[in-house]
């Protein structure tokens, strides 16, 4: 093969990747451009670019797993907006009287639990259960 026939691969993996969802195509268009390059500077046998295009392959999807972290088994909250709310600071709009209160975050009313505070107070969430946030004064 040309070095150019590898560059024109490693271009249309990019452009299906941009046109698909999730990120295989991406270490392949890196692999074949990378091959057309290695190609371009030393002429290699056929057989040797695809063993160089291979090496490459799986090197970029080992490299490209391990630095998106896909299958780690770990929940990012990505999809889950109430996990994603853990460590945010906020002032309380209703005073925490008895153990429970009222968090404005966003455009959305939370229920608050934690120790009596009065209203305005800087509170950090701390856990989240349901539709309740657990919540701890800030300072």
């Amino acid at each position: 093969m040309e070095y150019w026939h590898w560059l024109a691969l490693g271009l249309l993996c990019l452009a299906i990747e941009m046109a698909t969802p999730g990120i295989w195509f991406l270490w392949f268009g890196i692999a074949a451009l990378l091959t057309g390059t290695i190609s371009f500077i030393l002429p290699l046998p056929v057989v040797v670019q695809w063993v160089v295009f291979a090496v490459l392959a799986i090197t970029a999807v080992l490299v490209g797993r391990r630095w998106y972290n896909v299958g780690d088994g770990v929940d990012h909250g990505l999809n889950n907006r109430a996990q994603a709310l853990i460590g945010r600071r906020v002032r309380l709009l209703e005073a925490i009287q008895h153990g429970q209160g009222v968090v404005n975050i966003d455009d959305t009313r939370w229920l608050a639990e934690g120790d009596d505070t009065p209203a305005g107070t800087e509170v950090e969430v701390i856990a989240v259960t349901g539709s309740r946030l657990t919540v701890r004064r800030v300072g």
